[in-house]
């Protein structure tokens, strides 16, 4: 017994103070200090938006389990296990064996933060990836993913047994579902067996809090109804961190379910906050990240969402050469219709099309009350004050959505307003197989019937590129920059839009509704924005063909709110803006020339568009 417990020491000395000693450094924590404190550097808001004011602080510094380690052999019934442990103890699954996860529950215990439990696998810290870096299959010793972009391996190669212990939910098992608090989870490959029908949801919060997913795999399989990894709801202080979540998807029309997503959260029928998904892997063919969309009795605040790698594999899109002819419902990479403070910061997004009552659009942020039948589910749910910076979104048929809309029963969401987005890169718009896809590659707009409280206001864009695939530039292929609308009073308040690079496209803005839209029948861009938008501020842009589009190119002066005036400028083509290398549209290098004639021309001093070698730190690493 004695030497049973000398080693169980040892072993957690290595774990822990190891890990603390050589990996502490690389656990992702730049706006956390320990303790949960935020730390923006003194910031409290990003333009209009108000940045989280709580976040959850993930090292393994600050979740020790420093009592006794139980070794869980295969096979084992994990639930008593589960059961059974108490505060600080390490429960140590088998690497390569399989658990069943059907009704699998952690419920509360009570523990405080010098006493979490963990559960991983017994694969020791030096045969996983370090702290901060992130789990994929390879660990699992599968080498690579159709359709998907390489990935590392273990410093030695694949290995030749799973190095992750699996826990297995089938069709038909409820989720493994944690109701409770200071847990854990390493090492670990959550999934679903083939075939049997469909798995709605792998593992949910329901209650939790303090619940870490730490370089896990979660997944579904190539063909079947898989709805979703992680679900969000009725909890505080969730993270999924430095994991790889794929193949999630529904099968259009003929599936047993109709809208996946890796992570949703959102819908809560009490109250909920502080989320951090930072550093993983996120594929699904609705929305990778989905916030709201259903009932709720609150809008859960403080996400902090950073340098994740959203991706749909072009074998899912009918468009393309290596579709496998299974159509997947399709639909966005991020969309809220239900929270507020949010940080969207250091993402790539990659791959969306359109044709499953969807557009192909990157980013959404539309509040709403989902329908049912006659009723509305969430009218008071709210999407407010969204931070979207330093994000690199890739092949696609719109960039944002940002409009207050009613729902199929004429009802209207609460509120969206407060939104800053800049330093961001969206290229490859309009690409040549984007199935379905939008024309018009923003949209900035209220519905006609909105109350006065959800008019949509307070929006910036500022220093952000829009890209077009240059095959698809001054073809109605690529519509136009924008489509705009809304009532024609109340006006849409404090719309700043200044700094961008934008492709005008073959009409340039747009109308987005009927005959009564604010913006229907104004014949230029100047009279749509005064018809739509008061105050408004569109100055120090660069809209390469604005002067060729197919209504009157009459544009703002570009006054500034000093008064000042700091003109837009209309280059020819792309080809004219002198981009380092515009490489048709797709994977160029965006930053402007030295011999560009619109160096330093934006209103600050700099070049319009992002800053890019900001961007690309702040992305370094993500795909």
């Amino acid at each position: 017994m004695r030497s049973r417990l000398l080693t169980q020491i040892a072993f957690m000395l290595t774990l822990f103070f190891g890990t603390v000693l050589t990996c502490s450094a690389a656990a992702d924590n730049r706006y956390c200090n320990f303790g949960n404190v935020v730390n923006f550097a003194g910031a409290k808001t990003d333009g209009p938006a108000n940045l989280p004011t709580s976040c959850f602080f993930t090292a393994l510094s600050a979740t020790p389990s420093l009592g006794p380690v139980i070794s869980i052999p295969a096979g084992a019934n994990l639930q008593s296990y589960i059961n059974n442990a108490v505060c600080g103890q390490t429960l140590m699954l088998q690497a390569g064996a399989s658990y069943r996860g059907n009704v699998l529950t952690f419920p509360a215990k009570h523990c405080d933060d010098n006493h979490w439990i963990t559960i991983r696998t017994n694969t020791p810290n030096s045969g996983l990836p370090a702290e901060g870096i992130r789990m994929t299959p390879c660990w699992a010793k599968v080498t690579s993913l159709p359709s998907r972009p390489a990935y590392p391996c273990p410093a030695g190669g694949v290995p030749s047994t799973s190095r992750l212990a699996k826990i297995i939910v089938s069709p038909g098992d409820l989720p493994m579902t944690f109701s409770g608090d200071h847990y854990r989870l390493i090492g670990l490959e959550i999934t679903r067996p083939v075939g049997g029908g469909v798995v709605y949801v792998l593992a949910r919060t329901t209650g939790g809090s303090k619940i870490i997913f730490d370089r896990t795999w979660m997944h579904g399989t190539a063909k079947d109804d898989s709805t979703r990894a992680v679900q969000l709801n009725n909890a505080h202080n969730v993270a999924v961190i430095d994991s790889y979540l794929n193949d999630f998807h529904c099968v259009a029309v003929t599936g047993s379910c109709s809208d996946a997503q890796a992570i949703t959260g959102g819908n809560d029928s009490s109250s909920a906050g502080t989320f951090k998904i930072v550093n993983n892997f996120l594929e699904a063919s609705g929305e990778n990240i989905l916030l709201g969309g259903g009932t709720s009795v609150d809008t859960p605040g403080d996400w902090e969402i950073r340098r994740n790698h959203f991706y749909k594999p072009m074998m899912w899109n009918p468009a393309d050469p290596s579709f496998i002819g299974i159509k997947f419902a399709v639909k966005n990479h991020f969309e809220m219709k239900n929270g507020t403070r949010v940080l969207l910061e250091g993402n790539i997004m990659e791959n969306v099309w359109g044709g499953f009552s969807q557009v192909g659009t990157h980013i959404l942020l539309t509040p709403k009350s989902q329908v049912s039948g006659t009723q509305n589910l969430c009218p008071n749910c709210f999407v407010t004050h969204v931070t979207i910076r330093y994000n690199h979104m890739i092949s696609g048929g719109q960039g944002l959505q940002i409009a207050n809309l009613a729902n199929d029963n004429g009802v209207y969401a609460t509120a969206g307003n407060s939104d800053s987005v800049h330093d961001n890169l969206f290229e490859n718009l309009a690409y040549a197989t984007c199935y379905m896809c939008q024309k018009y590659y923003n949209q900035i707009s209220t519905g006609q019937g909105a109350p006065s409280t959800d008019i949509l206001k307070n929006v910036t864009l500022r220093h952000n590129t829009f890209v077009v695939a240059t095959a698809a530039e001054g073809t109605a292929k690529n519509s136009g920059m924008l489509i705009l609308g809304g009532p024609t009073t109340p006006h849409q308040p404090n719309i700043l839009i200044y700094d961008n690079i934008f492709v005008a496209g073959y009409y340039g803005p747009w109308s987005a509704g009927s005959t009564t839209n604010c913006a229907t029948n104004q014949g230029s861009p100047l009279r749509r924005f005064e018809a739509c938008w008061s105050p408004y501020f569109f100055y120090g842009n660069l809209i390469p063909g604005g002067m060729a589009i197919h209504q009157t190119p009459s544009w703002p002066s570009g006054i500034t709110p000093s008064g000042i005036t700091m003109p837009n400028r209309y280059p020819q083509n792309q080809a004219g803006v002198g981009y380092v290398n515009l490489k048709n549209g797709f994977l160029g290098d965006y930053r402007l020339s030295s011999s560009s004639p619109f160096k330093r021309t934006a209103s600050d001093g700099t070049d319009p568009g992002p800053n890019i070698d900001a961007l690309n730190s702040y992305t370094q690493g993500v795909n």
